[in-house]
């Protein structure tokens, strides 16, 4: 994940089987902290990474396990955006303590972005992670940082992926059109207005030229 320092403590919340734990410390990471709620994933997350060098493994949920300033980054991915939002609301001295936090939700985003501003931890940065044939969205976070300006209706996708011209910014964007115009057709009348609007909006987006001095 290429927005957590390579040579600085960090953490892998959530950590699963430790595929990315394992990748922090293939890449030099001089302390890595995983944490796993779930007893059967923690046991093989045991299995995998245990009695290793530069890794602490603990039971518990989200940022619980963390004292605060012990890392100074955090990655929280692979949970939906309901999960990834609780964890940083219990966990919010110790979110705030961090340079950057890197979520990566499974799915949507909107909520997590409207969380994150509730909480007052700055969305700094935005970007796109391919992996199994599917986009997904990074939120990155360093508190005590400027949040990015967003104004929603011009930029419903977030402040940066709703405007960048490279190509895969814009797949993303044909992708997100293509789930919103079939739900589109399960969405209740009284809605459809609405969802309608951003797909126009959507739509808008890719007809700015390249060029136009968006990042």
């Amino acid at each position: 994940m290429r927005w957590l320092p390579h040579d600085l403590p960090v953490a892998d919340v959530g950590a699963g089987d430790g595929q990315l734990t394992a990748l922090l410390l293939a890449r030099g990471a001089p302390a890595v902290v995983a944490t796993e709620l779930h007893p059967g994933a923690f046991g093989r997350l045991r299995e995998r990474l245990g009695g290793l060098d530069r890794v602490s493994l603990r039971p518990g949920d989200g940022l619980a396990p963390l004292a605060s300033g012990e890392v100074v980054a955090a990655a929280v991915a692979g949970m939906g955006e309901y999960t990834i939002g609780r964890i940083l609301g219990q966990g919010l001295e110790t979110a705030r303590s961090m340079r950057r936090l890197v979520l990566q939700p499974m799915q949507r985003t909107a909520y997590l972005r409207r969380r994150l501003a509730l909480l007052g931890l700055p969305l700094t940065q935005e970007d796109l992670a391919w992996e199994g044939g599917r986009f997904y969205q990074v939120l990155v976070v360093e508190p005590g940082k400027a949040a990015l300006p967003w104004d929603r209706e011009r930029s419903p996708l977030g402040p940066l992926l709703s405007h960048r011209q490279d190509e895969g910014a814009r797949a993303f964007r044909r992708e997100v059109r293509r789930v919103w115009t079939t739900r589109l057709a399960l969405t209740p009348p009284a809605r459809q207005a609405t969802l309608r609007l951003l797909l126009e909006r959507l739509a808008a987006l890719d007809e700015v030229p390249e060029g136009d001095g968006w990042a």
